[in-house]
């Protein structure tokens, strides 16, 4: 074959090799575009996510205290709505919902674009309608949202705490996992244990074609429902809780003796720190807040203080109950009133004590209280002799007031004891109180009008006075502290030293029945008492509630108040406020199991307000004990009438 020939087929060759490819790409982009097309736009999937059930608040014996149902919500994807058809889209929806547009506008500016926005609960009339009506609803979509349920209403409020919307800071602390429409715990169980409360949220993957719009299901995945959190709480022993509260207050107003609109209590076992009952008046209901509350509502139920857990925010002055630890210090340190080497000598408590020209370290020459007679430590703290524990203080301060390392002997006690301090429970926003003492005097006096307390004239002479531990040593002065600080203190004074850390949770249980947390018994640190603390603290507690004590009255309806014993306080707020009235109560006394906390604000006289409501749940826990009305018993005895805790 000659050149030409060759070439020639060679031609021919190439001729039909780009036509082949030429034939081939027309068939790929024009003769099968549009199959390829239809192909593509099955493939295009787009993910929605969904929102698991809250797990369920069960009590100690199981009964249920939160729990979540299904209800249908109106979402719309903001990502998915034209500008041209957003403001009919809102006028639809104002329509649908009976709200008014410049709401709805408002709840799609605040969400901002290219966001889900929650619209809320809708009825089953609204959805069908939504659906029939498909395309004046773009990017709208009703789909099941798992929603809170109070079953017990206010009952245990403030431990359940409630829910709601997670703020921008709560989805940018938390990250992608955290649904934006969903619900967090903003207080209570419902936010100390949100982690096991929220559950795994679910995913639906849809096909849609290229403008979004959703083409059918492919996969589903379903979410999975929050742990079970298990109370320590029994519910009948909070019902009878808040009863007994109520009534005191109620006691308070027919006794004239005063007005009080806030109050606390709780019930703790001494061996393990379980708290069995916590109760603040005033309450709330947590259903409010399932599908929001407006600023106008928060805001009136913050002016009543309902946000407020007494029994762990309610700082006040404890009183005389603070006795109890001045006695611990006292018998455990040796530090009796001048003259005295044992819990067992006496002074003569005529009602005066007269420090004397020589002895004024405290700043006063004399201190009045009601007379006891010949008094010791047992009998003064049976009697809440305020000269008694003010002789302990003036030891004190006659033995450390050079000593940097004892002079604050008595704080020490109390901090040991769980005082000025969170206690660690299991609930947020606690407050630790306050042990005042020289360091805090200090910082005041350099800075006397950060104190809310003391004016600058306080620090015009001594800093630091004998003074300022005497009122330390009857619960006054600038001491505060909360219901569960005093509980621990007393189930350690009892339980021979060992200083629990409260708590509310029992266990967290998953949904498939395994344990994914088990509190238990905490405990913060021991204390080692002396043979003489282990061989009194029962039988001196005793003599409060028993013939001659300051909550005589109150106990003497019972069948054997000898099982009982406890501590009255009733402490003086400032000199234009009633006084605050306080019981701390142990049952059954000869073997430990429980500490009742009762604190009355502005309720007068504890023997007479406080003491009573704690006997009447000190009964309802104790077997073969009928269960009386909160009434003080008869006339006050007159140690029950002058005890004031000051």
């Amino acid at each position: 074959m000659n050149f030409p020939r060759r070439l020639a087929v060679l031609g021919m060759a190439f001729v039909v090799l780009f036509s082949l490819l030429f034939t081939r790409l027309w068939f790929v982009q024009v003769a099968s575009g549009i199959m390829y097309e239809e192909e593509a736009s099955r493939q295009q999937l787009d993910a929605d996510r969904t929102t698991a059930a809250r797990g369920e608040i069960r009590d100690a014996r199981g009964r249920l205290l939160a729990s979540s149902r299904i209800v249908p919500e109106m979402i719309v994807d903001q990502a998915a709505v034209a500008a041209d058809e957003e403001e009919a889209l809102i006028q639809q929806i104002s329509a649908l919902l009976d709200r008014p547009a410049v709401e709805v506008r408002a709840l799609f500016e605040q969400a901002g674009p290219a966001t889900q926005l929650s619209l809320g609960m809708v009825t089953p009339e609204q959805m069908a309608y939504v659906l029939k009506n498909a395309a004046d609803f773009p990017g709208v979509v009703v789909q099941d949202r798992p929603i809170r349920v109070y079953p017990e209403g206010s009952l245990l409020s403030h431990v359940i705490g409630y829910i709601g919307r997670p703020s921008p800071d709560d989805v940018a602390a938390a990250g992608p996992d955290l649904d934006p429409n969903g619900t967090i715990g903003k207080y209570g169980v419902e936010k100390f244990y949100d982690e096991y409360l929220q559950g795994e949220r679910g995913t639906l993957l849809y096909r849609v074609d290229p403008q979004g719009r959703p083409l059918g299901l492919e996969e589903e995945l379903p979410a999975v429902q929050g742990d079970t959190v298990y109370l320590t709480l029994d519910q009948g022993l909070q019902r009878q809780t808040e009863f007994a509260v109520n009534e005191a207050m109620i006691l308070s107003r027919e006794l004239e003796e005063g007005n009080p609109e806030l109050a606390a209590a709780v019930v703790m076992d001494v061996t393990d720190g379980s708290v069995l009952a916590l109760y603040s008046y005033p309450d709330f209901d947590p259903s409010l807040f399932v599908n929001g509350i407006s600023q106008v509502e928060y805001t009136a139920l913050e002016e009543r203080n309902v946000f407020t857990s007494l029994p762990i925010q309610g700082a006040y002055p404890p009183g005389s109950t603070f006795k109890g630890i001045t006695w611990a210090a006292a018998i455990n340190e040796g530090l009796y009133p001048r003259g005295i080497a044992s819990p067992s000598g006496t002074i003569n408590c005529d009602g005066e004590l007269d420090l004397g020209i020589d002895d004024n370290e405290a700043g006063q020459l004399v201190f009045t209280d009601s007379g006891h007679g010949a008094t010791d430590l047992h009998t003064a703290l049976g009697e809440s002799c305020n000269v008694y524990f003010w002789q302990v203080a003036l030891t004190i301060w006659r033995e450390y007031k050079n000593d940097p390392e004892n002079e604050d002997i008595l704080q020490q006690w109390a901090r040991r004891l769980s005082l000025g301090e969170p206690t660690g429970v299991d609930l947020p926003f606690e407050k630790g109180g306050r042990i005042p003492d020289r360091a805090l005097y200090e910082e005041w006096a350099a800075s006397p009008q950060g104190s809310l307390l003391l004016s600058p004239d306080r620090f015009t002479e001594a800093i630091w006075r004998g003074g300022d531990i005497m009122g330390i040593a009857i619960g006054q002065g600038d001491v505060l502290a909360t219901p569960l600080q005093m509980a621990v203190a007393y189930a350690a004074l009892v339980n021979g030293g060992t200083v629990l850390e409260p708590h509310v949770v029992d266990q967290v249980i998953s949904v498939q029945g395994d344990v994914v947390l088990d509190v238990g018994r905490r405990v913060a640190r021991t204390i080692e008492f002396t043979e003489a603390h282990e061989q009194f603290i029962r039988e001196d507690l005793t003599r409060v509630t028993n013939a001659g004590g300051t909550a005589a009255a109150a106990f003497s309806v019972m069948q054997n108040p000898w099982q009982t014993g406890g501590k009255t306080g009733t402490a003086e707020r400032d000199a234009s406020k009633d006084n605050t009235s306080w019981f701390i109560g142990i049952a059954p006394i000869d073997n430990p199991r429980y500490v009742v906390a009762v604190m009355i604000v502005d309720g007068g006289i504890a023997g007479r307000v406080a003491a009573p409501a704690a006997r009447n749940i000190m009964q309802y826990l104790l077997p073969n004990e009928p269960v009386t009305p909160v009434r003080p018993g008869g006339a006050a005895t007159p140690a029950d009438a002058t005890e004031d805790g000051s």
